[in-house]
């Protein structure tokens, strides 16, 4: 095979490829609506803790739409120190 052909060959098969990422992304952002979860998560606190202190966190879980809370909605929450290290 020739090189030019190669080229053409490669060049053509880049072009599928790429359309087939395209169609791929487009179906997704299409029906993303109908995948994305109605609930959102809303964490209220401080931004930096002192080791060794108490500390609190609010967690709220409600429907976006209304806003009504979901009570008993399962939240864990971890903690991971800003340097790196092991989560709490």
């Amino acid at each position: 095979m020739s090189m030019r052909r190669r080229w053409i060959l490669g060049g053509a098969l880049a072009l599928i490829a790429g359309a087939a990422v395209l169609v791929g992304l487009a179906i997704h952002y299409a029906n993303l609506p109908e995948t994305v979860d109605d609930l959102e998560t809303i964490v209220l606190g401080q931004s930096r803790y002192v080791p060794g202190s108490q500390a609190a966190l609010r967690v709220l879980v409600r429907q976006v739409g209304g806003g009504q809370p979901i009570p008993g909605a399962a939240v864990t929450v971890s903690m991971r120190p800003a340097g790196g290290g092991r989560e709490v």
